[in-house]
């Protein structure tokens, strides 16, 4: 693969390359996945979303679990909340 580094953005040549992880092919450049989304490589398009109690950050390669104590009810998102008091999320 050849990509010419251009500050977060890849530039990639040919049609056969693909994005490495944490990126989507947008047009002719690699772009980085938006916060709330991941990509392991080869996206095209734009990047899926992570689901309900998981979370990523911009140009995240994967999604990662909420941490214990904190929930998140909605996909697509960056971050978690932290549970109200008296209520807890064990995993």
């Amino acid at each position: 693969m050849f990509f010419t580094i251009w500050t977060t953005y890849y530039h990639y040549s040919g049609c056969t390359n693909s994005c490495p992880a944490g990126t989507y092919a947008g047009g002719t450049e690699c772009l980085p996945c938006q916060p709330g989304a991941y990509s392991g490589g080869g996206a095209v398009g734009g990047c899926p979303i992570c689901p309900a109690g998981q979370y990523s950050g911009e140009g995240y390669p994967q999604c990662y679990p909420c941490p214990v104590g904190q929930h998140q009810p909605t996909a697509g998102q960056s971050g978690c909340h932290i549970c109200p008091v008296g209520t807890f999320q064990p995993y």
